[in-house]
């Protein structure tokens, strides 16, 4: 995916790796063990405040994200991260 535009913040790309899929129990999932990921396309609104999920079949789900939710723990590639992940979206 090719972009003309992005904007640029003093920790990168605006939105880069701001989301992570997890289970309800908190486990990272990835494409490698959930290949069906790699079909979603996300779309952040330009003021950050709506996570949009397009996927080729089913309708677009329309979240609104959530910065100052709780933080739950996370396991990341086996390690548990006990500092946590702050609960992106609610919905």
């Amino acid at each position: 995916m090719s972009a003309r535009e992005a904007l640029l913040t003093p920790a990168g790309l605006a939105h880069d790796r701001s989301f992570m899929v997890v289970s309800e129990e908190g486990v990272y999932r990835t494409q490698r063990s959930d290949p069906r990921l790699a079909l979603i396309r996300p779309a952040v609104s330009d003021d950050g405040e709506r996570l949009t999920l397009h996927t080729p079949d089913a309708e677009s789900l329309d979240l609104p994200v959530d910065t100052s939710g709780a933080r739950r723990p996370v396991d990341l590639f086996g390690t548990a991260d006990s500092s946590g992940c702050r609960r992106n979206t609610t919905g």
